[in-house]
């Protein structure tokens, strides 16, 4: 089952929490070592092995999608505000998880080409797997935040296991937040909005695009625009 997110949105955080609820190893598609030195050892194994119970992936374009047996997976969305900005975070820093890049990368004609580019690349990557959901399920990230216990229900139900309470508890007491990206600017500095009238208006327009689709494939689910 692939676990498929834009990348920003949280990915290796629920890898986490999967390992967690559930006792199995995760996979991806990617073979990080720096995942895999902190502790995520079904990282780079083949993902079809048998031995990963969800196999991370951020694109459908590179055929990632066809070696999954079971040809579903878990779609995670984060509103693209905090996606880009975390994001961005990785792409000006390189480092994965504890990036914090300066205010000077949210500002200027280099940050308005990159939000108005991958706010059409998150639009696209959710676009192309809702349909592909099949006994899966989608995860708003920013519904697991709010509420944790019952999201984390729904992600061991889309997985097809059954909630072992002591460790739901466990897993919520224990916050497992260091593969969390920073989605902030920057801790530094001042911190402003970095999205002005004329790009929340692009961002905003393809939220409702994707609003829409989630509505149209019978998915009750409220994105943010914040």
């Amino acid at each position: 089952m692939a676990l498929m997110s834009y990348p920003g949105s949280g990915n290796t955080w629920i890898r986490g929490i999967i390992e967690r609820l559930s006792g199995y190893f995760t996979g991806s598609i990617y073979a990080d070592k720096d995942i895999y030195v902190k502790g995520f050892y079904g990282e780079g194994v083949p993902i079809d092995c048998g031995c990963t119970i969800v196999q991370k992936t951020h694109d459908l374009q590179r055929n990632d999608y066809q070696p999954f047996i079971n040809k579903s997976a878990i779609l995670i969305i984060r509103n693209p505000y905090g996606a880009l900005v975390s994001y961005r975070n990785f792409r000006t820093t390189g480092n994965s998880h504890t990036a914090s890049a300066s205010l000077t990368q949210f500002t200027g004609l280099e940050w308005e080409k990159f939000v108005t580019t991958e706010i059409v690349g998150w639009k696209t990557k959710v676009l192309e797997w809702i349909p592909r959901i099949g006994h899966g399920g989608i995860l708003l990230y920013d519904d697991v935040l709010k509420d944790k216990r019952n999201q984390f229900r729904n992600l061991m139900r889309y997985l097809g296991l059954e909630v072992d309470e002591r460790r739901l508890d466990c897993v919520i007491k224990h916050d497992f937040s260091s593969f969390k990206r920073n989605s902030t600017p920057t801790t530094n500095e001042t911190i402003r909005d970095p999205f002005d009238a004329s790009l929340r208006s692009i961002i905003d327009k393809e939220i409702e695009i994707v609003q829409k689709a989630l509505a149209d494939y019978g998915y009750d689910l409220k994105l943010l625009k914040e």
